[in-house]
């Protein structure tokens, strides 16, 4: 079965690519018509963990898209700003810059097609062979194709809440919910069975973001002064929903690594079940410095409660070094966050660099 290299994928001319930590993922922005000082935009994804068929000598897979639009700058964007009032939907960093609002829910029973030979051709004659009539195809890179249904077949998922506040508050609004996105990609692509996100109040909106992502959600009631406080709240909610037992371990990620790789999770998981030493914590190290996620046994939540209060989480995980291995990887991305605007846009600088 013929697999895709995404991050290389030769696009056609004005499809941008999405940055994404994981290899097996595509985001793509497929440039849609210029009407009214908007230019109309869909971003195409393929489901994270999608089965690969292959008939005909055409391979494809599942995959959703969503419908936006991006201001226009200049006399007619301007002109047409203060004529029409913006849709109170949700807002996505555009790969060129800029910002796009969602217009619609997330359209679902969409397929990425592509030919199963490296030197096969594809085209829309192939695709009327194997699709009955009533499917719509449109080019997204070399030998890619997306299928679609008439548009009275789409399914709808629920749409995201608006954004609220002012411009600056919006951002970073929008920045926590790129972040959320990816790192859930992630967690997900690595096969982590169950996934829980604990929210302070102040980002309570990305809960519909983290569900619709097949996350499990806790929302606290009020802000917490510090990640460690944060954390032990999901483990509560753990302990007493899920009942994990000592054998047990758990994944502990900070949503501001969205470029890390799922074979970090692999690798640390690999390690705990190949463990034959005392090690009941695992941390990925690059160059010998440490990084996210950690992978820490259950068995260490009693003294995690313990801890004294003024100290956080890496005083304890400093503390019980005798039970920790470290585990070398190559991926440097263990050591990058994005917490600023200006972390995403060196992000997409980078993604354009390794693209070429």
């Amino acid at each position: 079965m013929a697999r895709l290299e995404w991050r290389t994928l030769e696009l056609d001319e004005g499809v941008y690519r999405e940055p994404t930590p994981d290899a097996s993922r595509i985001i793509v922005w497929l440039p849609g018509k210029v009407e009214n000082g908007f230019q109309y935009w869909e971003r195409l994804t393929n489901v994270p963990g999608a089965e690969i068929a292959e008939e005909q000598g055409i391979c494809f897979t599942q995959a959703t898209s969503m419908p936006a639009r991006q201001k226009m700058r200049g006399f007619l964007g301007r002109l047409f700003s203060r004529l029409r009032k913006p849709a109170a939907n949700t807002a996505w960093l555009l790969p060129t810059g800029g910002f796009a609002e969602q217009l619609e829910e997330r359209q679902t029973g969409l397929l990425l097609a592509w030919a199963e030979a490296e030197s096969g051709k594809l085209d829309e004659e192939r695709l009327k062979a194997r699709w009955a009539e009533g499917q719509h195809f449109r080019k997204v890179g070399k030998n890619v194709f997306l299928v679609s249904p008439p548009q009275s077949a789409f399914t709808r998922a629920e749409s995201a809440p608006p954004l609220l506040g002012n411009p600056r508050e919006q951002a970073e609004q929008l920045l926590a919910a790129a972040r959320l996105e990816r790192v859930l990609d992630t967690v997900r692509s690595a096969r982590v069975p169950n996934i829980l996100v604990v929210l302070g109040p102040q980002v309570a909106d990305l809960k519909l973001r983290a569900e619709n992502a097949g996350a499990r959600t806790l929302v606290l009631d009020r802000q917490t002064p510090d990640m460690r406080a944060t954390v032990q709240s999901g483990l509560d909610w753990l302990d007493k929903n899920e009942r994990p037992d000592a054998g047990d371990a758990f994944l502990l990620l900070p949503p501001d690594h969205p470029t890390l790789a799922k074979e970090v999770i692999e690798i640390l998981v690999g390690a705990r079940s190949a463990s034959t030493n005392m090690a009941t914590i695992w941390i990925p190290t690059y160059e010998g410095r440490r990084g996210h996620p950690a992978l820490i046994g259950w068995n260490h939540v009693p003294g995690m409660r313990a801890w004294p209060a003024d100290q956080g989480l890496n005083s304890y995980l400093r503390a019980h070094d005798p039970e920790t291995l470290e585990v070398p990887c190559s991926c440097a991305d263990i050591l990058c966050d994005l917490d600023t605007p200006a972390d995403y846009e060196r992000l997409l600088k980078l993604a354009t660099v390794a693209a070429r």
